[in-house]
């Protein structure tokens, strides 16, 4: 460790103040019950699968299949206009970008959803038959190239799909560990606007 770029002063100041640091970003992207499931929990879709499966782990009701994001249906069919305003909603963005005008007023209940940059997840939603991959972090290429396959994709920005990780791990903290800890917990800060 040393200071000689922006990152690893980053660190020199948590040792000087003697915080410790752990990055769980791609764990908790994968693990069962975590980012994955609580965006499609949040979406209201059903039945689902692991969008690219990585593997399983056992639990109390069996093996569990773990991986990115998660494929699965909405309870009832909507537009994609309807899918991107409920994504816009649910994950309390100021907005959401849509690749495919021409799907827009198109009926859809097969979803996948990948919190983050999901680009590299395009070709397992198509093969899985989704009408719309909600993510963040599409190319103006990746888009008008899914659209044109015939899958719509919701752009919620890869910020706007992952912080609800900041609530989510205070209630989880605080329900595991009650007066053990001191939870300090910062609001949303938006990495970019729209001027």
């Amino acid at each position: 460790v040393n200071d000689q770029n922006f990152i690893t002063r980053r660190l020199v100041k948590l040792i000087q103040a003697d915080i410790s640091y752990y990055a769980m970003h791609t764990n908790f992207d994968a693990a069962p019950g975590c980012m994955a499931d609580l965006a499609a929990e949040r979406l209201g879709l059903a039945g689902c699968v692991p969008l690219e499966a990585l593997g399983e782990m056992s639990g109390p009701e069996g093996a569990v299949s773990y991986g990115i994001g998660k494929s699965g249906f909405l309870k009832e069919e909507m537009t994609v206009r309807e899918l991107a305003v409920r994504v816009k909603d649910v994950f309390g963005l100021p907005f959401a970008l849509v690749y495919g005008d021409e799907l827009m007023d198109q009926k859809v209940s097969r979803i996948s959803v990948c919190p983050g940059a999901g680009g590299s997840e395009i070709e397992g939603a198509l093969a899985w038959g989704a009408q719309v991959l909600v993510t963040g972090d599409i190319s103006h290429h990746q888009g008008i190239d899914a659209a044109a396959r015939g899958m719509a994709i919701i752009d919620g920005g890869h910020y706007g799909l992952e912080h609800m990780f900041i609530p989510y791990m205070a209630e989880f903290l605080r329900k595991n560990l009650g007066s053990q800890v001191e939870l300090e917990q910062a609001p949303p800060q938006w990495p970019a606007m729209i001027v």
